[in-house]
């Protein structure tokens, strides 16, 4: 519901004294609110990330990326370690996730970041391969190999 609330007001609600709450959830005992919370967050950046302008500060604007990008860092080192998840739900969420910040430029390094995700081919689980074809494809294209 908060991921809802964050998409449809973002001026009021994308800031981190209410993105915190997500990332809290991401170290939750229950699997199923990890995965939710991937789910929330990936809808969240996807919708304001790559957006011009969210609202202004100062009477300046400030783009969706501005917004995102302390809670980013805060949060990125955990992003890429649930990528490694026991759970393959909550693993392949991550994964989905990590592409995605791989695309709006908000991985500090992108080029250790895929190296990292990328450990999870040792696994052989199908639905994590499957997504992480779109990111390794990138990371190829980009001539930083995998």
């Amino acid at each position: 519901a908060l991921g809802r609330v964050m998409q449809l007001h973002p001026s009021m609600f994308l800031a981190d004294t209410y993105l915190k709450y997500l990332g809290w959830s991401l170290s939750d005992m229950a699997a199923a609110v990890r995965a939710a919370s991937l789910s929330q967050l990936s809808a969240v950046y996807t919708a304001h990330g790559a957006a011009e302008e969210i609202c202004r500060v100062d009477g300046k604007p400030v783009s969706g990326a501005e917004r995102l990008l302390n809670f980013t860092r805060r949060f990125e080192s955990r992003f890429i370690e649930m990528t490694r998840d026991v759970d393959v739900k909550v693993a392949v969420e991550a994964i989905k996730f990590v592409d995605i910040l791989h695309d709006l430029y908000l991985l500090a390094d992108k080029a250790q970041a895929v190296s990292e995700v990328v450990r999870v081919m040792r696994n052989n689980e199908p639905s994590q391969l499957k997504a992480l074809v779109p990111l390794v494809n990138k990371q190829m294209e980009a001539g930083g190999g995998a």
